[in-house]
């Protein structure tokens, strides 16, 4: 393979890997504002926005049995047989958790998975909060900051945490890496 096959080559798995994010970045807001506001991260950990009562069923329907609510505006109403697990932490829109909240949150989470339930962690839009708890999450399962947000994002592409939820799950891997230590 020539030089100039290689660069087209690899302009080529660009080109893919661009038009794959626009579909789920496309996808993820179609979502937020007319279906299900929810992206999955993997089989036991989904990330989104506030949904309707009428909208539990179907949240159901995909497997989630516990919810982790951030939103401080509003409690969480269920249509039908509730969630098995739910715990409700208030956090004002567009601030983090504090690291009190990130531990009661990662504690909720990790309990729920060790009993096989898929946990929903979801704020108002499901771009800032609950991307920053879920990030947190996998960071005190052994992943870094980086790889965490990352991977939250590649599932979510329209998360944007501000430069205050950034710096928070900046102090939580500290904090976790401190207490590994």
């Amino acid at each position: 393979m020539t030089d100039e096959q290689r660069q087209l080559s690899a302009m080529i798995v660009s080109c893919e890997d661009v038009v794959a994010w626009m579909w789920r970045y496309t996808t993820a807001q179609w979502n937020r504002f007319f279906g299900l506001n929810v992206s999955r991260v993997h089989d036991l950990l989904y990330v989104g926005g506030e949904f309707r009562a009428d909208q539990w069923p179907q949240l159901r329907m995909i497997g989630i049995r516990a919810v982790l609510s951030l939103q401080a505006e509003r409690e969480d109403v269920f249509d039908g047989p509730p969630p098995e697990r739910v715990l409700r932490l208030e956090v004002i829109d567009f601030h983090p958790p504090t690291i009190e909240q990130l531990h009661r949150a990662v504690a909720f989470v990790r309990d729920a998975h060790a009993d096989g339930l898929a946990t929903l962690i979801h704020c108002h839009a499901g771009v800032g909060r609950a991307p920053l708890t879920a990030a947190a999450y996998l960071v005190a399962q052994g992943a870094t900051s980086v790889a965490a947000l990352e991977q939250v994002r590649r599932a979510r592409p329209i998360i944007g945490l501000n430069e205050r939820q950034m710096q928070r799950l900046i102090e939580w891997e500290q904090a976790v890496r401190g207490y590994l230590l």
